[in-house]
């Protein structure tokens, strides 16, 4: 959150398995204060998981594959507040199996983007867009990547001077 200073952590703690989040407050002198860690409540391995700003709604949205639950797509909204940022409720982005998930945050749209191996559908790479609110997201439908690539990892961005979308696979 470049308005207030704010970097959002998001990582798998490997004690646990549980993937978290920490809130680092950017000093004046080049410092980081760390608030607590939070748990999003969505246990995971290493790899299958991402997040992304979204400037519009000021949340930021972690898109993940649910071990506990078949790696099912999941995802949480969290909302900053001081040093500390609380989730919602988990809730799916996608009823099968996941993984290689990439996101974005197309701000010519105010839309977070979520890119991923659909392993239960079409076992090809999937994309949304979707609009957050203050504790879900509402998700368009699901397209595959044209050409139908079946590749394991893919980064999807947003050129800010353009606003295009371009996927390296």
């Amino acid at each position: 959150d470049t308005s207030s200073n704010k970097i959002v952590i998001v990582f798998r703690n490997v004690s646990d398995n549980y993937y978290k989040a920490v809130v680092a407050t950017a000093g004046s002198n080049q410092s980081l204060t760390f608030g607590s860690v939070v748990s999003t409540g969505v246990y995971g391995d290493q790899g299958k998981m991402d997040a992304a700003y979204d400037a519009t709604a000021n949340r930021v949205v972690i898109c993940m594959a649910d071990d506990s639950d078949s790696n099912k797509g999941k995802y949480v909204v969290g909302t900053v507040s001081g040093n500390s940022i609380s989730f919602s409720s988990k809730a799916q982005f996608n009823s099968g199996e996941v993984s290689y998930i990439s996101m974005a945050y197309h701000a010519g749209e105010g839309k977070v983007l979520v890119s991923y191996k659909d392993h239960a559908g079409s076992n090809f790479l999937q994309h949304k867009a979707g609009t957050t609110g203050s504790s879900a997201v509402t998700w368009g439908s699901g397209f595959n990547f044209p050409g139908n690539y079946t590749n394991a990892t893919n980064t999807i961005t947003v050129c800010p001077q353009t606003n295009l979308i371009g996927a390296y696979l």
